[in-house]
């Protein structure tokens, strides 16, 4: 996704337009190119916690 340029240094950069393309650019490809949303959640539960152990 495209990423939008804050409006604001202070609060632009958390804002939702911001934040969410560069959370979905970070995820892996696999995780987004999931072709259903039961493999999508599947898929991204098994990212967050291979990221968090």
């Amino acid at each position: 996704l495209i990423t939008a340029k804050p409006r604001s240094k202070t609060y632009g950069s958390r804002s939702f337009t911001v934040y969410a393309p560069k959370l979905w650019n970070s995820l892996p490809s696999t995780v987004r190119n999931a072709t259903s949303l039961a493999q999508f959640c599947s898929r991204l539960k098994t990212h967050f916690i291979t990221v968090a152990f």
